[in-house]
């Protein structure tokens, strides 16, 4: 049983892996590339914008709290 939490203790680590909700995980691309696990090369505001972006996207009718000062953009 350790090598599963190992496992899974490694894909949310590296964000393979995104957990969503208690019961929805998703696939964690979008962090690699922008540079995850390696946090010298990750680019966080860059991977925000893309984040809700996609958020936007895919679930229109949602509302997304987002840093806009961060992002700089309009809600």
């Amino acid at each position: 049983m350790p090598d599963v939490f190992a496992t899974l203790k490694h894909n949310l680590k590296d964000l393979h892996f995104v957990p969503m909700s208690r019961r929805r995980v998703v696939d964690g691309c979008i962090y690699r590339v922008h540079g995850w696990p390696d946090l010298e090369r990750y680019r966080r505001e860059d991977c925000l914008k893309a984040i809700y972006k996609t958020l936007r996207e895919n679930f229109p009718g949602e509302e997304y709290e987002e840093d806009v000062e961060l992002l700089g953009v309009d809600g």
